[in-house]
């Protein structure tokens, strides 16, 4: 087993390489990189930051199916983060608050609002509880509430959720 320090490493090289094979739509290689992923997440729980950068990778990698429209296989990135995230007892952090997130994105394109808006909820307690309030990704968080709340017809709410965001993007 490597130590943490090589895991981490090991976990960026992937991480570098699956954003530009995703967008240079070189898909093969792509998949080739999320088993690696898949192999050093299995082997990562020895440390909590390595963890929990092994799930960040998992989401990203369900990201990249979700940009590929391969929805199932992009929730069973999600779920292996979920359960890295659980067996690391990796407590609340910007990387799983973004996972929540996106799970909660995933649920809206499936046009299950009240799900949607349930993982946004715990995504913003978990931003809060990590002090991670002032960050793009909670940003990204409100805006994504503020959609939610747009299709549920809470055109107040939503307005007042966009500005929050673009206060925070302006800062």
């Amino acid at each position: 087993t490597a130590n943490p320090r090589q895991l981490r490493q090991q976990l960026r090289y992937c991480s570098n390489a699956l954003h530009l094979f995703s967008y240079a739509s070189h898909w093969k290689q792509s998949c080739k990189i999320l088993a690696k992923v898949g192999q050093l997440a299995w082997h990562s729980c020895s440390s909590v930051s390595v963890a929990s950068d092994a799930a960040e990778m998992l989401r990203r990698s369900g990201t990249i199916h979700l940009m590929h429209g391969r929805t199932r296989a992009a929730q069973r990135m999600f779920d292996e983060a979920q359960r890295l995230f659980r067996r690391a007892k990796v407590p609340g952090n910007a990387n799983s608050a973004a996972l929540l997130k996106t799970l909660g994105f995933v649920r809206g394109s499936a046009g299950r609002l009240s799900d949607e808006m349930r993982y946004y909820r715990r995504a913003q307690a978990v931003y809060q509880a990590a002090g991670a309030m002032q960050t793009v990704g909670f940003a990204g968080l409100l805006q994504g509430m503020g959609i939610c709340l747009v299709e549920a017809g809470r055109y107040d709410d939503a307005w007042g959720l966009h500005e929050e965001a673009q206060a925070l993007y302006a800062e």
